[in-house]
């Protein structure tokens, strides 16, 4: 009896260990998060129009009767929950540009016969997030 307790635990350790793990995720590119920051907004103002939308024939049939209410309360909760779309578009092209080459010009003194001078070189930088 013993042993087949000791068999069956074994056994249940064993395939525990094994199922338990966990595939490796893969990194998303900068142009998965700039498609991924087009969808957002592109949501966002869907959500914006058809609530400003809704709002206004609500306001237009407000003479009309009492549904008038109900489509302007609609739109006017489209409206508001368009807002997370837009910060988390915003959010995916800034993580976007983290990811980017940069190439712009910086200042450095250099000391001429003359003096001092200010002259601009190009620069190329790569950005790559830790987190």
């Amino acid at each position: 009896m013993k042993k087949i307790l000791l068999l069956s635990l074994a056994i249940l350790v064993y395939v525990s260990g094994i199922t338990q793990q966990i595939p490796p995720q893969s990194q998303l590119t900068k142009l998965d998060y700039l498609q991924k920051s087009k969808k957002q907004h592109k949501t966002g103002l869907i959500l914006l129009g058809g609530g400003t939308t809704l709002v206004v024939v609500g306001i237009l049939a407000y003479q009309k009767g009492p549904g008038s209410l109900l489509l302007m309360g609609l739109g006017l909760l489209a409206d508001v929950s368009s807002l997370p779309f837009f910060i988390a578009s915003a959010r995916s092209k800034k993580k976007a540009n983290k990811m980017a080459f940069n190439f712009k010009y910086e200042k450095a003194n250099y000391f001429m016969n003359t003096g001092f001078e200010n002259i601009n070189y190009p620069v190329l930088s790569f950005k790559v997030s830790l987190k």
